[in-house]
């Protein structure tokens, strides 16, 4: 690719200083589209994107932070940026993307479909508009976005469309039901489309990263969640990992070898441990049970929390009696042989007594 060599200086303490040589790309005059585009891995793509000479299409609901941003880009690395501020959770949000995109003569090369967001708690207890909003963003705008631009790129014969999906796509999530199922789909319609789309010059990637550091955390309430205090990946690290395998056209990336390991361990699982695991990982100190109601004499129906059990709590009780049996078989045993034995002591004295009392008849005889 042509570029051009600049040089920036900067200080790298207050006795050194050094000149950091980068090669600026030179445009390419293809434009990517890049959704929850303010911060996080949106705002890693939109980097990646731009420092590869791309133009970009910031999407997301924080004008100021997308205008900051491009501002950035376009000083940076001499690109287009232009920011769209669309809340993705209005049905009518995609239409007037595409209509914006149409006036202004962009046809994005590249749809990195990233906006989205979780909550935490039992699905019963959660805000119905907020879980349902989750959905229309998670699932529906992904669908709609790529719906829309999907026969621009066939047309052309080139196209890169990349989904950002998650391991929590692959197993069942209690305290994250929604979030958990709305990954599931966009696991399983990008590996579809991936498949539909061979020879046609357009290919999709789904990036399934795990705990991420990134606002989502804060945002779903679950940054306290033993998930994500076991350690998350870096935000440049996993979309790095994702740009790359979108560029080379694959089905799908998994960034981080502990993720790797994750969804190896998952397919030799049982289901059921599988749902303790994600249940134990996904509950927080904040984490509520689910209230259930129940009829006390001489009163109304007096609501009752019901926590669930842990699985370590049902493991310690299956172990329990497990050794429980083990003992009482033990014992049975135990007194079976004691049984015999004393019978067969008994049998062998007897034997002993006759043998003596013989030989003592037999010598009063003799004497």
């Amino acid at each position: 690719m042509k570029g051009f060599l600049y040089a920036t200086v900067r200080p790298e303490s207050n006795l050194h200083w050094r000149v950091v040589m980068r090669v600026a790309m030179a445009r390419t005059g293809k434009t990517a589209l890049v959704t929850g585009a303010s911060v996080g891995l949106g705002a890693e793509f939109a980097r990646l994107f731009a420092a590869d000479g791309h133009d970009v299409v910031l999407v997301a609901r924080r004008r100021d932070k997308l205008e900051a941003l491009g501002g950035d880009l376009e000083k940076t690395h001499g690109v287009r940026a232009v920011a769209l501020p669309e809340d993705l959770g209005d049905r009518e949000a995609p239409v007037r993307i595409s209509k914006e995109l149409d006036e202004r003569g962009i046809a994005p090369e590249f749809l990195v479909n990233n906006a989205g967001f979780g909550s935490n708690g039992a699905f019963a207890e959660l805000e119905l508009g907020r879980e349902l909003e989750m959905v229309q963003v998670n699932v529906v705008a992904l669908v709609h976005l790529t719906r829309l631009l999907l026969p621009g790129m066939l047309a052309r014969g080139s196209g890169r469309i990349l989904n950002l999906g998650s391991t929590a796509g692959f197993v069942p999530g209690p305290f994250m039901a929604d979030y958990y199922a709305s990954k599931a789909f966009v696991n399983s319609f990008s590996q579809a489309l991936w498949y539909e789309l061979r020879g046609s010059g357009v290919t999709v990637t789904v990036s399934c990263p795990g705990a991420t550091a990134t606002e989502f955390s804060q945002v779903a309430g679950n940054d306290k969640s033993p998930l994500f205090k076991a350690g998350a990946m870096g935000a440049t690290a996993v979309a790095t990992h994702a740009y790359r395998a979108m560029m080379r056209g694959k089905r799908m990336a998994i960034p981080g070898l502990r993720n790797k390991l994750l969804l190896q361990s998952l397919r030799v699982s049982p289901s059921s441990v599988s749902l303790g695991v994600a249940g134990g990982l996904n509950r927080t100190s904040d984490t509520k049970g689910i209230r259930s109601t129940k009829r006390v004499r001489g009163s109304r129906r007096e609501p009752q929390r019901i926590q669930p059990r842990a699985s370590s709590v049902s493991l310690r009780n299956g172990l329990a009696s497990s050794r429980a049996r083990t003992s009482s078989r033990t014992l049975v045993l135990f007194q079976l042989r004691g049984a015999r034995s004393s019978s067969a002591c008994s049998g062998q004295c007897g034997r002993r007594q006759k043998t003596s009392r013989r030989y003592d008849h037999g010598s009063m005889a003799k004497s």
